[in-house]
């Protein structure tokens, strides 16, 4: 258990629009291109696509640019989870349903991914979509598998380098949907 001093988050992913405003801008750089990560297109119905293959610099980039901060590990798992005592496994309860959250595709990403204002019956209490798949979302604390054994209750950050990486959250369209457990955590 940890408290959390209040905080605004987001409801939905990063959009393709709203990032590419920011690369339009010369503040960020462009999503990778190599492998998974295809061509995104931000014009049109492709503008709510939620971006993807941004690193995490990126993603710190773009939320200064927009006057915000990344969230820590402890902020986003509250905001899919929801308030205090709801222990669910995902945003929306314990079934594991695939038909709730963007998750275990075969496609590509750009067959894939869906709106970032879709899927509002899977919403968290607190409102937040796609909590469970679509994209995996960073957060500000690096990866500690053992972090919560020794961190403080309040306002918990694990903010020094260790060589796991940085802690992605929430599992993406090509993942098992036990990879979107609100309590999953992965390193980059």
């Amino acid at each position: 258990m940890v408290d959390l001093s209040p905080y605004y988050l987001d409801r939905t992913e990063v959009s393709r629009a709203d990032y590419f405003a920011c690369v339009n801008a010369g503040q960020c750089a462009t999503p990778i291109v190599a492998g998974d990560c295809q061509q995104q297109s931000f014009n049109g119905a492709d503008g709510d696509l939620p971006v993807a293959c941004v690193r995490h610099e990126d993603a710190i980039g773009y939320c200064a640019w927009m006057g915000m901060r990344l969230p820590t590990e402890a902020e986003w798992e509250k905001g899919a989870r929801g308030p205090f005592r709801f222990t669910s496994r995902f945003p929306w309860g314990d079934d594991s349903d695939t038909s709730r959250a963007v998750m275990e595709c075969q496609g590509t990403l750009n067959a894939c991914v869906q709106s970032v204002y879709g899927f509002e019956g899977s919403a968290s209490p607190y409102g937040m979509l796609h909590a469970t798949g679509n994209v995996a979302e960073y957060v500000a604390d690096y990866y500690d598998s053992f972090f919560y054994q020794t961190s403080p209750t309040t306002d918990p950050e694990r903010d020094s380098f260790t060589f796991d990486g940085r802690v992605i959250l929430g599992g993406s369209w090509r993942q098992g949907i036990g990879f979107g457990r609100v309590t999953n955590r992965a390193a980059e």
